[in-house]
């Protein structure tokens, strides 16, 4: 394939770092695989050079269709049209804000086994039997297709995430949540944090589009300051907008939560607002 290696889906080092050795096209590569792994890491480079298997529109909107849902019909209309296959949603809050809350009522509602990557034990299964019985579903069936991962600290999130490249080629799953993707990186120096997040987005993106599932995390809100006045931003700032597709802003207030949507990719969401939801 003589196909320039800048027109692929690589992290822009290691384009460099493989320009800078020689090779510059993909057949330079794919025929030095042995040689190169060793100094310069790569991601599965059948999934990075084979084209997508073609769909048609009816196959891409079964797909597309109801894949999950919050079981609350105030927020329902939202979600399920931006939890697409492929997509990463981000939703964002201070503590209390709801996002567990709101990943374990889409658990609850998805169609198809989850897999629930939980980072500051907030995981409560007791909990999802509740919601379970309040949405009036099978409890114990519903259990039963959430799968819990445990990943309190950098090396054990990347392992899960890394874990999910093999297990995904025997297994199918309709969502992936990690709650929360900032919990863990909190104590790491800004560099390893931010190359750290730009790996575990970019994997997640890469197995969602070729396995057909949905990302959501949870992230923490930050305040930044900007010509003398303060806003809060997503603990993620600007640098991941190109792989995080839908950012959801959740905060309480008094007796309701409210959501935001805001860096949405699908015009057919309409224009970002302010959504109402009561307690749950």
């Amino acid at each position: 394939m003589n196909q320039s290696i800048s027109s692929l889906n690589l992290p822009q080092n290691v384009i460099t770092k493989l320009e800078n050795a020689g090779f510059h096209h993909c057949n330079d590569v794919a025929d030095n695989l042995d040689a190169i792994n060793p100094k310069i890491k790569l991601p599965d480079w059948g999934s990075v050079t084979t084209a997508p298997k073609p769909k048609t529109a009816l196959e891409l909107c079964d797909d597309e269709s109801g894949l999950t849902a919050t079981l609350i019909p105030e927020l329902d209309p939202l979600l399920t049209k931006i939890a697409l296959p492929g997509c990463i949603t981000e939703l964002c809050g201070f503590p209390g804000s709801g996002k567990t809350q709101l990943c374990l009522h889409l658990a609850v509602g998805a169609k198809s086994r989850v897999v629930f990557i939980h980072t500051n034990k907030n995981l409560n299964p007791e909990r999802l039997r509740e919601i379970c019985q309040k949405c009036g579903v099978d409890a114990d069936a519903t259990l039963a297709r959430i799968l819990c991962v445990e990943a309190p600290d950098p090396v054990t999130l990347t392992a899960s995430v890394e874990f999910l490249r093999s297990w995904l080629k025997q297994n199918s799953v309709g969502v992936v949540f990690i709650d929360s993707i900032s919990w863990p990186l909190r104590l790491q120096p800004s560099g390893e944090k931010t190359k750290l997040v730009y790996t575990l987005l970019q994997t997640l993106r890469a197995l969602g589009n070729e396995h057909g599932f949905t990302v959501i995390l949870t992230n923490d809100l930050t305040t930044r300051i900007v010509a003398g006045k303060a806003y809060n931003t997503s603990s993620f700032g600007e640098y991941f907008y190109h792989l995080v597709n839908n950012r959801i802003l959740l905060s309480k207030e008094a007796d309701s939560f409210t959501t935001t949507a805001f860096n949405t990719s699908f015009d057919r969401c309409g224009t970002p607002g302010l959504q109402k939801i009561p307690n749950v």
